[in-house]
């Protein structure tokens, strides 16, 4: 499940982001200000208190220029939040998630979650381009460990740059919305730099 922790964050910081963007403004606006108002006035009446308070009129402009600074402040961490968690949201909502056990340089392995689509009795998925450690690898060990369905599964793979387009139209056929939304957020099929790699699987499994 630690692989999740970070997809969760982003999603709870996206609905945090959006909640405190709007309720402030709400906020600013209630006749809170009001009350305030005639408070201060009534500690006024009863000499409780020496200094100069505002009239409503000038509480509500103060309102509203921190409703702007608000909205400005909202924006700015908003923006950023949302280009992250979108994207991460609609992959993990989108359909099926596999998880790569992927081989690092040290040795270790690391758990990626990722998509996977189906084909004609193979599978393909798409995880690094080019300069990708993992995509060496690939090269001198061809064995893929996937946990799919909540069982582990060793296939067999290899580089399959030929099948970039399919893979794509695969993807879209079974991801539909969520395809789409991480093709606007990264710039579409055209300029993945990705490597499909076709599995199929290990006889030895």
């Amino acid at each position: 499940m630690r692989e999740l922790v970070p997809i969760y964050f982003a999603f709870i910081l996206l609905i945090f982001t959006f909640y405190a963007t709007f309720s402030s403004c709400t906020f600013l606006e209630h006749p809170i200000w009001e009350q305030i108002y005639l408070i201060e006035m009534e500690a006024l009446d009863n000499k409780s208190a020496s200094i100069k308070f505002s009239s409503p009129r000038e509480t509500r402009e103060k309102a509203g220029f921190m409703k702007y600074v608000y909205w400005f402040i909202g924006l700015l961490v908003g923006i950023p939040v949302l280009l992250i968690g979108i994207p991460i949201v609609a992959s993990e909502l989108g359909g099926e998630v596999v998880t790569l056990e992927r081989a690092e340089e040290d040795g270790e392995s690391s758990r990626i979650r990722i998509w996977i689509v189906d084909s004609d009795g193979a599978s393909w998925i798409e995880h690094g381009d080019s300069e990708s450690y993992w995509m060496d690898h690939l090269k001198t060990s061809n064995e893929v460990v996937l946990e799919r369905e909540g069982q582990t599964q060793v296939y067999e793979g290899a580089l399959d740059p030929d099948s970039h387009d399919l893979y794509h139209d695969l993807r879209r056929q079974k991801y539909t919305w969520g395809d789409q939304l991480i093709e606007l957020f990264s710039g579409g099929r055209e300029s993945c730099e990705g490597i499909p790699v076709r599995l199929h699987l290990s006889s030895d499994a």
